[in-house]
């Protein structure tokens, strides 16, 4: 399911991050299977990019420019839904 072990190339990378953008696109449609969607597919998700960055020999770091944006947008929207849930 998850393997931090090793690098990938950039074609491999390109073709997964393409087709869990296609098929999470097309599950907006139904937005409980979407959430499921997002959650088992978030760890590949993060594995890949580690592979990627090791991979062009950049430091793991690099992940936060990825992750720490997410969460505040995650934040956010949270937020945004109380605000809306008040009116």
């Amino acid at each position: 399911y998850i393997n931090f072990d090793g690098t990938v190339s950039r074609y491999p990378f390109w073709m997964f991050t393409l087709f869990a953008f296609l098929i999470g696109f097309v599950l907006t449609i139904i937005p409980y299977l979407a959430s499921v969607y997002f959650l088992a597919i978030l760890l590949p998700c993060i594995c890949i990019i580690f592979r990627r960055l090791r991979d062009v020999k950049l430091s793991i770091w690099w992940i936060a420019l990825v992750i720490i944006p997410f969460y505040i947008g995650v934040i956010l929207l949270g937020c945004f839904i109380e605000i809306m849930k008040k009116r």
